[in-house]
């Protein structure tokens, strides 16, 4: 799914793409395990372990501009997990406490005060493009 051309969430897939062996919602934690968040946790200035440690970071997303989306896994149910974000142009990471679904509202009616930064408004693009392949039977 891409929100305003800019800001991509990637959903868990049913089949594999370039002959990646790993689907569905293990492919998913890979992409936290082994990509982006790993790098980031390296970096003795992140406040955050990395996805399965608890309270780590689960990657969900990412924009144009290399800035990275993430949940913060603390507590047993995923639908209250924080969102945290990287922001790669301004060096910092925040802290959003509404959850998932809040956070993409927020962003979208403009409430968030990094909106911009995440999905700046594009005009040629529509707001919601679902890519995903939730469907597919091969």
């Amino acid at each position: 799914m891409r929100i305003n051309g800019e800001l991509s969430v990637p959903v868990p897939t049913l089949r594999s793409y370039d002959g990646g062996p790993i689907v569905g919602f293990p492919g998913f934690v890979r992409r936290t395990t082994d990509g982006i968040a790993a790098e980031l946790a390296a970096d003795p200035d992140c406040p955050y372990p990395v996805h399965p440690e608890r309270g780590g970071i689960l990657s969900w997303g990412s924009n144009l501009n290399a800035d990275q989306f993430f949940w913060l896994t603390e507590g047993e149910d995923p639908d209250s997990w924080p969102v945290v974000a990287f922001y790669r142009s301004l060096e910092e990471w925040d802290r959003f406490d509404g959850g998932f679904a809040a956070f993409l509202l927020a962003v979208v009616d403009g409430t968030y005060v990094y909106a911009d930064e995440v999905a700046p408004a594009n005009s040629d693009e529509p707001m919601w493009r679902h890519q995903g392949d939730w469907n597919w039977v091969g």
